[in-house]
């Protein structure tokens, strides 16, 4: 069972370029910490679950075959805000 220390929470948060409290590193390492739990939980019932796919049986693909694509009239149909041969979005940040 791997446990979190606060040291860990403290270099995500540095990573995370986010400052935190020590009330907040205490929060987030419970919460990590249960997050960890939980899936300790799942790797142990997973046997008892199913059984791991080991490969994909070859006739269950699908053949590649070669399709014609959307013209550009037809990519741009519904395009708002178009530009020559580009599409450009709403502008989302002031």
């Amino acid at each position: 069972m791997t446990r979190i220390e606060q040291g860990i929470v403290v270099r995500l948060a540095t990573l995370a370029a986010l400052e935190l409290t020590s009330q907040e590193c205490d929060r987030f390492e419970r919460e990590l910490q249960d997050v960890l739990d939980a899936f300790d939980a799942l790797e142990r019932a997973a046997p008892k679950l199913a059984t791991p796919v080991r490969a994909i049986p070859v006739d269950a693909l699908r053949d590649d075959t070669i399709r014609p694509g959307l013209t550009v009239t037809q990519v741009f149909a519904n395009a708002a805000y178009r530009e020559g041969s580009h599409v450009r979005g709403p502008r989302t940040l002031q």
